[in-house]
């Protein structure tokens, strides 16, 4: 048995919210898929972020942080991708998460977490709803000087506490100011947004795609786009290819291979076959 420490850390609980209307409107394998997708997502950014994934408990992750700035980035991050994820048309097929975060003293021991910090860390994210992230005052004071991190008080009806420094905050995580480039990806009404933070995206007939296009010559999974250092890296997996329309460029076709590209135009999934208009993706390189 591991000796019991104590400690001041950052908890941050993340639940991913959605499965259930998930696995009603994909295949079970698919549904899967996407849940290992985003359980290592949430991986990557805790890492990414100094922090470590203590204990999962069905959709709930239990992680850690040297500081309440490490864990807030990471929930920056997380709800910016879930929100980058989205289709207009699937709302069904996305998943959302929640998350509570808490800074205090905890005594660790054998991958647990006690006390009472964890105690109101939980109080945090049961209190959340999809898309928030949910803190106290007092781990909110910790980070206030930070101009970037912006909160407000949440509406929470029912929650009642004496202890000021335990009143609920709300992390406006939509008006962080954000510097970073990104693609922006639109279909008709639809419109996704991706980033280097965003990872790899998908665009095919199936609803599991992050742009869905239900239309005859695209394939199940037709094109993954990844951002990477300004560049827009498409990957055809298709049986009919894409065609690259570069704004003031020539055209190009893609099939089986990957290719780079800047700028802006259009995507072709389905440059000569039936209802070729519908599949018609207009994307533009955004730098801030």
């Amino acid at each position: 048995m591991a000796p019991e420490t104590e400690q001041e850390i950052s908890i941050l609980l993340v639940d991913i919210v959605g499965m259930g209307k998930l696995y009603n409107g994909a295949e079970e394998a698919d549904a899967e898929a996407r849940m290992n997708e985003w359980r290592e997502e949430i991986r990557r950014q805790v890492e990414g972020g100094k922090g470590q994934i203590v204990q999962e408990i069905g959709h709930e992750l239990l992680c850690t942080f040297p500081s309440p700035l490490n864990a807030f980035e990471a929930a920056n991050n997380l709800q910016r991708i879930a929100d980058a994820r989205k289709t207009t048309k699937s709302k069904n097929q996305f998943l959302d998460v929640k998350i509570g975060i808490h800074h205090g003293r905890v005594k660790i021991t054998d991958h647990q977490i006690l006390g009472e910090a964890m105690y109101i860390a939980k109080r945090m994210i049961n209190h959340a709803d999809a898309a928030q992230v949910i803190t106290t005052r007092h781990t909110r004071d910790l980070v206030v000087t930070k101009d970037r991190l912006k909160f407000q008080t949440p509406d929470r009806n029912g929650y009642e506490t004496r202890d000021e420094q335990l009143m609920l905050q709300e992390l406006r995580w939509k008006d962080i100011s954000e510097d970073k480039p990104y693609i922006e990806l639109s279909v008709g009404d639809e419109c996704i947004k991706v980033s280097e933070d965003t990872g790899s995206v998908t665009i095919g007939k199936h609803a599991s795609n992050a742009l869905c296009i239900p239309v005859a010559g695209v394939s199940r999974e037709h094109l993954q786009i990844t951002f990477h250092h300004g560049w827009m890296e498409l990957r055809d997996t298709s049986s009919n290819g894409t065609e690259i329309v570069p704004e003031g460029d020539k055209p190009s076709f893609l099939k089986k291979r990957t290719a780079r590209i800047k700028g802006s135009g259009t995507l072709h999934l389905c440059p000569k076959g039936k209802g070729a208009s519908k599949t018609v993706i207009s994307y533009t390189i955004i730098t801030p």
